[in-house]
């Protein structure tokens, strides 16, 4: 039965507000036994990266290859001069990937690949002629900050860094 008056509607026994919009009315109704809305799915939502860019996740990650051997079994560096890298184990990439976004669907190496076209038009990457699943940063900004970064934390490692300046008498 429903029954409205002004702003107010009788619908099964339940009060509802005209004026709230359909989320506020949901969000009202969540803590109401009697409300006849449907429930909203408080399903948790996988953790994700925000705003994550594929370029800047594929490039932490061949960074991390050069240190981490479980890495370098799945991406690596082919001419690391010239920011040229190859996906080894392309799907278990886009599996990584999938999960960095936090996306509920399972990613495939073919998804993902679709957002590495894009990066060609767009002058971000570039595919290697003639290889398979090998392609290569181009420089930008971005590029040239990470991999300063990168450089500054392997020299506050080095031994002159430990041992100070060697001197010869």
């Amino acid at each position: 039965m429903v029954v409205q008056w002004g702003r107010l509607t009788l619908f099964n026994d339940s009060v509802i507000d005209n004026t709230l919009s359909w989320s506020q009315c949901i969000t009202k109704c969540q803590n109401d036994d009697t409300c006849m809305a449907p429930k909203e799915n408080k399903q948790p939502k996988p953790k994700k990266a925000p705003n994550p860019k594929l370029r800047n996740f594929l490039f932490k990650l061949v960074l991390t290859s050069e240190t981490n051997p479980n890495l370098a079994q799945i991406i690596n560096w082919t001419k690391k001069e010239e920011m040229v890298f190859q996906l080894v184990d392309r799907e278990e990439v886009a599996r990584r990937w999938s999960a960095h976004k936090g996306t509920n669907r399972e990613m495939n190496y073919e998804s993902m690949s679709r957002s590495l076209r894009a990066y060609y038009r767009a002058g971000i990457m570039e595919k290697v002629a003639g290889k398979n699943f090998r392609y290569q940063f181009l420089p930008d900004d971005w590029i040239r900050a990470q991999v300063a970064q990168a450089n500054a934390k392997k020299n506050n490692f080095s031994i002159d860094k430990i041992l100070g300046p060697q001197t010869t008498q």
